[in-house]
């Protein structure tokens, strides 16, 4: 059985259902797996259902939806746009970017840059944003739109489809 991938909401809670008994357990990683939280990265852990099935789960603690892309555009200088390197934008969400540098190039974390690409809807809808270096790993890049509540109209669209929010999350209890 593989890992099951668990999405958690602001405070940390989600819902997990174990896949050999169907059961549905409300999973509060705050109170439950406090050591989790405490740890960077994906959070893992292995929990032990009523039924005896052990589940292998990974803990997503993003606010939105992250939707994996394969987009070419442009890094830029934000002041002149003036092309710094061509990237791959790998994902994206209604908060951020992730991309490759096609070349390794000298970035700086809290940095302000421009990012150009076309989304891959039926508009090619032009994405051109400022934002702000928040991970550098070699050539991987992690980025936040800025300034951050600077409502993505498109983003939001082309992230949730037909729907526009995610839908609330319920709060069950064990049967």
């Amino acid at each position: 059985m593989g890992r099951i991938l668990i999405h958690l909401d602001d405070q940390y809670g989600g819902t997990l259902v174990c896949p050999q008994c169907s059961k549905k357990y409300l999973v509060d990683l705050r109170q439950q797996c406090p050591t989790l939280l405490e740890r960077g990265g994906e959070k893992h852990a292995t929990i032990a259902c009523r039924c005896g099935a052990d589940i292998a789960v990974t803990f997503d603690c993003r606010r939105h939806l992250r939707k994996d892309v394969q987009l070419r555009g442009t890094l830029r200088e934000p002041r002149t746009q003036v092309p710094l390197s061509t990237i791959v934008v790998t994902s994206v969400s209604v908060e951020g970017v992730g991309f490759l540098l096609t070349q390794p190039l000298h970035l700086s974390l809290g940095r302000l840059y421009t990012i150009r690409f076309r989304l891959d809807d039926s508009e090619r809808t032009l994405v051109q944003e400022t934002v702000i270096i928040r991970r550098l790993q070699e050539t991987l890049v992690g980025a936040e739109f800025h300034p951050s509540e600077l409502y993505q109209h498109d983003l939001d669209f082309y992230v949730y489809g037909a729907d526009l929010l995610p839908p609330p999350r319920q709060v069950l209890t064990p049967r």
